[in-house]
């Protein structure tokens, strides 16, 4: 079966004071560095976009799902706030991952990430790559992948941000965020309340009554939220290019399982989700050398219980490290090669111990740019992975950037990216009870893309003008089907294929 999805467009205009000076190639060639987030440097013809710090403060509320909402052209699936859903090029949300720092947040079990759980509030910046970077972020970036940030302030002193939002329907923001150092040994403690009743009035034309049809009035049942969580930070910096970043992210998020309408009207009782998240990522990193090193610790508890049944427990344990060297062995050419290692531990009630304890994972890539006259950009990305009695395919990438004009005031370049992707099973695809198939294979996909990219800046005034066409088709895509009973199997071949159009003007008023 193949199926097929053409993209629309989105042009968007924001208004906002600019510096006095601002040169083109500054807006090109930087990228705000963050102790936890993503560079182009190793993905030429990559289509990624970066919501700022300042589009954050604008939006502190709610999660991620109102932020790409509100910026991107990207579908998110929603209810009344309790669970949303990204959908990158006509991919499901297993095919998205969301990385901070080495962790990917998606769940092992279920596969995705609730975007209406990711506070925006606690991050700096956010970076969004459309199309496949399975090469770069390993297993289940098919659609695209979601980057999170957290800026190196190396405060000297005392700061403290606090916000208070209040809105419709039982909506309340509270949250601050404290800055501490002495220039070299920093503290950043950032912590959030988020809560919404959802009891919103609607038309509710489910009434069920025969003999008296037609819409009645009523208000949304069920749809509480309250998710709450901190972010603690502890860096210290030997050097400006030796340093230690570390991150303790807490999270815990309830919400209520919103009712369909027909059930809303007579909905006594309400079943709820409960969600305990805890990750941390600690980093090393030494660029005082020409040989530059990075390693990194981690390790994620994940842990949901449906409408408090303890017993039915959904969780798992991952403890992840992280080693990388890079090196620009010029200004036109460097590289990069590392290895990252993932113990896993499942805890599901529903697993067998016979056929799952625990699961290693082990990636190997090298990455490699050039560049040539000014003009043209090349990058390689290789991985291979290795997981515990599954076969993983080795994943290439190869993208290049070709600037036609490049003076003053505009660039306008050419861009192509072909890459190879997958998408590991997940545990539940591979072991829920007697429905699990531990015989599934990896999806695999193919992905190609072009673009075109204007960019015109002079003072007061600039224009982002970005085209890409993208075609993708991936092999063996996991569906649960009921075969007299539910399971997964690799059953599709799907086809997506589209044209995006952006344009992004900012000028001084």
């Amino acid at each position: 079966m193949r199926r097929f999805l053409v993209t629309g467009f989105l042009a968007f205009f924001v208004f906002s004071a600019l510096p006095q000076e601002q040169s083109v190639m500054d807006t090109i060639l930087l990228h705000e560095v963050t102790s936890y987030g993503t560079v182009k440097k190793y993905q030429a013809g990559a289509k990624v976009e970066s919501i700022s710090p300042e589009q954050l403060q604008i939006n502190p509320e709610g999660g991620l799902d109102n932020l790409l909402m509100r910026y991107t052209p990207i579908y998110l699936k929603s209810n009344a706030g309790g669970l949303s859903t990204i959908r990158l090029r006509g991919t499901s949300p297993n095919h998205t991952s969301v990385n901070f720092g080495g962790i990917n947040l998606n769940s092992l079990t279920l596969g995705h990430s609730d975007m209406a759980s990711v506070p925006s509030y606690l991050f700096d910046g956010l970076d969004l790559q459309f199309g496949s970077s399975s090469a770069v972020n390993g297993s289940g970036s098919i659609g695209g992948a979601v980057y999170l940030g957290l800026k190196n302030n190396w405060t000297d002193g005392l700061k403290l941000k606090a916000t208070i939002t209040q809105g419709s329907f039982g909506e309340q923001l509270y949250g601050a965020k404290i800055f501490a150092g002495n220039g070299k040994f920093e503290s950043v403690t950032r912590l959030f309340y988020f809560s919404k009743k959802n009891d919103f009035p609607f038309k509710n034309p489910y009434t069920g009554d025969v003999e008296n049809p037609g819409a009645v009035d009523d208000r949304q049942r069920g749809a509480s939220v309250e998710n709450m969580g901190l972010i603690q930070e502890l860096n210290y910096r030997f050097h400006k290019d030796e340093f230690i970043t570390s991150a303790v992210w807490l999270e815990h998020d309830w919400h209520e399982v919103q009712p369909n309408m027909p059930t809303n009207l007579r909905l006594k009782t309400t079943q709820e989700l409960d969600n305990k998240n805890i990750r941390v990522w600690s980093q090393y990193e030494n660029n005082r050398h020409q040989q530059n090193y990075r390693f990194g610790l981690g390790y994620v508890h994940d842990m949901q219980v449906y409408d408090s049944v303890s017993v039915q427990r959904i969780g798992t344990d991952r403890l992840i490290s992280e080693l990388e060297v890079k090196q620009d062995l010029n200004v036109n050419m460097g590289y990069k090669t590392g290895v990252k290692y993932q113990y896993i531990v499942p805890d599901v009630y529903a697993y067998s111990d016979s056929l799952i304890d625990f699961e290693q994972q082990l990636d190997a890539y090298f990455s490699a740019f050039f560049t040539a006259w000014h003009r043209l950009k090349l990058t390689l990305n290789l991985r291979q992975s290795f997981v515990t009695n599954f076969d993983a395919p080795f994943t290439p990438s190869l993208g290049a950037e070709f600037r036609l004009l490049n003076d003053d005031v505009s660039v306008f370049k050419l861009t192509s990216n072909v890459s190879r992707s997958y998408r590991v099973p997940t545990f539940n695809d591979r072991y829920w009870g007697t429905q699990g198939n531990p015989n599934l294979k990896a999806e695999e996909g193919m992905s190609y893309e072009l673009g075109v990219n204007y960019l015109f800046c002079k003072e007061g005034f600039q224009t982002d003008i970005k085209l890409n066409a993208f075609y993708m088709d991936v092999k063996n895509w996991i569906e649960w089907r009921n075969f007299g009973v539910w399971q997964a199997q690799n059953l599709m071949e799907v086809v997506s294929k589209g044209i995006e159009f952006q344009s992004n003007t900012d000028f001084k008023v």
